[in-house]
Parts: structure tokens; C-alpha cells; sequence
């Protein structure tokens, strides 16, 4: 009879133990987390005999056109999920940003023919905020989860090519060209990662590669159209805090 009992205790036990795994990531979910990425910007450098780049790349002056940056990431995402005999299957949203400086100084040289004149040029890709959707699914073990998420992020991101033009003996004849492009960008944006169940809170580690996107600014000002086209690439690492409902 005791052993009779100490079975029954047992196999309620397990019972219990695997619908609460089976159930740990099951439901609605939120979370917030922070991390880093690792962005390289590009500069499409295409210089024509009409503008300074142009003409510095004519007479030897080197151009250089990329530039690798780290910076601090946070974000903040949302979703529902289903756990259906160990395969997680599921769907989020998210915002994303982070302070990653994508800023190249393409050159600061001096004219070879007149070396009193000294030109700068430089370019920044500035990131906007970034609204992000994907489906999730994965394989549940226990109280982990292990994912992939195929998602696209949305943003307003913006370029600015920048040349000065500085005259030692002239300061006065000294002159600064900006222009600027917005533009709103969709990037396929896939992901995968880990997370751990302790009993409603959900911890998380994610990697995501985000390709980019090229944006030309459009002006009708000569002196920047040899630098006028911008690309980045980013790869994120991500770690989370989650709740569940």
C-alpha cells in the first residue's frame, strides 16, 4: 500500500513538473533589454572631374570610404507564443535604437596645386528608431527555448554628405556645403537566440544581423555628388528581461 501510494505521489509529480514545462512559455509576454552593436558604414566614393573628390582622386589623394563602430543598444518587444508539443510557435513586435556613431571622415587633405586651400569631406548615417515585427518559432526543452525570428524593422533614417573648404590666407573665402536625405527603410532583419523560464520571468539572449540599406541624397550642389551615396550593416547582441502573463 505505501508503495502503491509513493508511485501515485510520483507520478503526479511528473505529471505536474511537465505541464509546467510545457506551459512556461506559453501566453503573452513583454520584456526590455540592452546590449551592443557592431555597425560598419560605407560610402559609395564616385568621383567626377566637376567636384573636390573628383579631383583630389585624380592627383593621388587617398579616399577612404568605410568605417567600423560600436555602440550601446536597448530595445523593447512584446508578444504571444504557443508551445504545441515542443514546438514553439509564436509572433512580436519591437523597438529598437541604439547611439552607434556611423560617421566617416572620407578625407582632410590639401590641394596639391594650392596648398593653401585644405578640403574635408565627411558623411553620417543617422539610424532612426526602429519598429520591428517577426514570427518566432523554436524548440522547448524543459524551461528553455531555443528560436529563430525572421522579422523586418522599419525606420526613418537620414544621410548627410558634408564638404569645407578652408583658405589660409583667405579665411574669409572659407566655405561649408551640407545636404541631406531622409528616407524610410525596410530591412529583413533575422534573428535567433535562448531564453530561460523561471517561473513568469524570462531571460534572453538574442543575435540579430541587420544587412542595412543604401540611401543617395539627391542635390544639384557638385561639390559633394562624388560621396553622396551611404550604406551600413549592423550585428546586434541583445540580452532580455522578460515577464509573462
Amino acid at each position: 500500500m505505501k508503495r502503491l501510494l509513493v508511485i501515485s505521489v510520483a507520478m503526479t509529480a511528473v505529471s505536474f513538473a511537465e505541464n509546467a514545462t510545457s506551459n512556461a512559455f506559453n501566453g503573452f509576454y513583454v520584456g526590455a533589454g540592452v546590449g551592443g552593436a557592431r555597425s560598419k558604414t560605407k560610402t559609395d566614393v564616385t568621383g567626377t572631374s566637376d567636384n573636390v573628390i573628383g579631383y583630389l582622386e585624380s592627383v593621388n589623394i587617398p579616399v577612404t570610404s568605410t568605417k567600423t563602430s560600436n555602440g550601446f543598444l536597448y530595445g523593447i518587444y512584446a508578444g504571444y507564443g504557443k508551445n504545441l508539443n515542443d514546438f514553439y510557435i509564436g509572433g512580436e513586435i519591437s523597438i529598437v535604437g541604439d547611439f552607434v556613431n556611423r560617421h566617416i571622415n572620407l578625407l582632410n587633405a590639401k590641394d596639391p596645386t594650392l596648398p593653401r586651400h585644405n578640403y574635408e569631406a565627411k558623411i553620417k548615417y543617422k539610424r532612426g528608431i526602429a519598429f520591428g515585427v517577426a514570427p518566432r518559432s523554436g524548440y522547448v526543452f524543459g524551461n528553455n527555448l531555443i528560436y529563430v525570428k525572421p522579422g523586418f524593422e522599419i525606420s526613418h533614417d537620414k544621410v548627410t554628405a558634408t564638404l569645407n573648404s578652408a583658405n589660409s590666407e583667405k579665411p574669409e573665402n572659407d566655405e561649408s556645403v551640407s545636404v541631406s536625405t531622409s528616407k524610410t527603410n525596410v530591412v529583413f532583419t533575422p534573428s535567433f537566440g535562448y531564453e530561460k523560464a523561471c517561473g513568469r520571468i524570462i531571460f534572453r539572449g538574442e543575435y540579430t544581423y541587420n544587412p542595412g540599406k543604401k540611401i543617395s541624397i539627391s542635390s544639384n550642389k557638385p561639390e559633394t555628388s562624388g560621396f553622396d551615396n551611404a550604406s551600413y550593416s549592423d550585428h546586434r547582441l541583445m540580452i532580455g528581461v522578460g515577464y509573462k502573463f
